[in-house]
């Protein structure tokens, strides 16, 4: 081969070289700017032909999860936002002011902004409507994949506010307390579930649970009716005012027997904190403390559940051998909520101390109490160690 041949050959390879390395790069720089960032529509408010993404709709929306939804944090912006699950959907509401607001308090913003999540998760799962301009509504979908077409945003959105607006419109069962009561105790002598319970009471009025749930149920008396539930299927227990429906008393105990024997009442002067003290007795001469606690949990709930408001400890104390410990009621609503196993881990973790049960004093000691009874009472959260003995809740 001759020399101006072999220089021919080589300026050709370099330049197929410079143009495949050329085509490598125009081709990633395509896939860099091909990413779709978001997908937005603005949908016209004097469209006579818009039924279901309107401003009435969606303050009609907005009005119901702010009365009846649950508080629930969905993102790292915002704590505790307004929200409302539907079967196919989860609605989140989200200040007008931002992170101003950013515990998401009622009285302190409106809420003109709502986060459409599929329940199904899975990708293009978002959509975000804001409807604060009276003229327009828009629709966002943030970092969608190629594929998603706006018609699909639209189509996503209004399957969601049809369906919760199709909530909205269900009437509630009759809550005509006649016609209500004698439909619970049937229930709850068949065996209550919050599902057979839900079908006669319909959507509750309240949650006012913190761990687990506690559904308020307003009655057309001036009643209410109380249902805790840990995972709104299994039910602890059934209130009406203040007579508890289930379990019955003689379900509490071996023997029809009160869950403890004992509920002490220990007022404090502020700013100390008082202590309900729940006596048990260990009759089986080993150390069970834990399965004592585990088993009593949902009593104990029912006991604190009627000092709401006030600022308390709830002291386990077990006879003979004069041992206590002490918890929130978050940390009972926790321990009731899990398995036996988990829970009895959760309460293994508080340490106990060894002393007596308090006595009354001038300056209003202890107030004993029939167990399951009604009295004055608080709430807070009791200090444990992660070593060592706790010092004597009376001091």
């Amino acid at each position: 081969m001759n020399p101006d041949s072999l220089k021919h050959m080589q300026t050709s390879m370099k330049s197929r070289r410079h143009t495949a390395l050329l085509l490598t790069f125009l081709a990633c720089t395509r896939a860099v700017f091909a990413e779709t960032l978001e997908v937005r529509m603005r949908i016209h408010q004097k469209a006579a032909e818009e039924k279901t993404i309107n401003r009435e709709n969606l303050t009609r929306i907005k009005q119901f999860i702010l009365q009846n939804g649950q508080r629930e944090t969905y993102c790292n912006a915002y704590n505790n936002n307004p929200s409302q699950h539907t079967k196919g959907f989860h609605f989140y509401l989200n200040p007008d002011t931002g992170q101003e607001n950013i515990n998401c308090d009622p009285t302190k913003s409106d809420f003109n902004s709502l986060t459409i999540r599929s329940a199904g998760g899975g990708k293009n799962q978002y959509r975000s409507v804001e409807f604060a301009d009276k003229n327009y509504i828009c629709i966002t979908a943030n970092h969608p994949t190629d594929d998603l077409t706006v018609s699909q945003v639209r189509q996503c959105v209004e399957d969601a506010l049809q369906e919760i607006l199709a909530a909205i419109e269900m009437k509630a069962p009759d809550r005509d307390a006649a016609t209500v009561m004698p439909r619970i105790r049937k229930a709850i002598d068949v065996g209550p579930t919050f599902e057979s319970l839900s079908g006669i009471l319909g959507e509750p009025d309240l949650d006012i649970g913190s761990g687990i749930h506690i559904f308020v149920y307003r009655l057309s008396d001036g009643t209410g009716i109380r249902v805790g539930t840990p995972d709104k299927n299994a039910v602890s227990y059934v209130y009406q005012a203040d007579n508890r429906l289930f379990p019955s008393e003689a379900g509490q105990a071996p023997g029809g027997q009160q869950p403890f024997d004992e509920v002490l009442w220990v007022e404090r002067p502020k700013p100390e904190i008082s202590m309900l003290y729940l006596v048990l007795t260990n009759t089986d001469g080993h150390d069970d403390r834990v399965r004592l606690v585990v088993s009593h949990a949902a009593a104990a709930l029912r006991e604190a559940e009627k000092h709401q408001g006030l600022k308390f400890h709830v002291v386990y104390f077990v006879r003979p051998s004069g041992m206590y410990t002490g918890f929130s009621v978050e940390q009972l609503q926790e321990i009731a909520a899990e398995s036996p196993k988990r829970a009895e881990e959760l309460v293994g973790q508080h340490t106990w101390g060894i002393g007596e049960l308090p006595k009354p004093t001038a300056q209003g000691g202890a107030i004993r109490l029939k167990p399951e009874s009604t009295a004055p009472t608080p709430r807070d959260i009791f200090p444990t160690r992660a070593s060592g003995e706790r010092s004597d809740p009376r001091h």
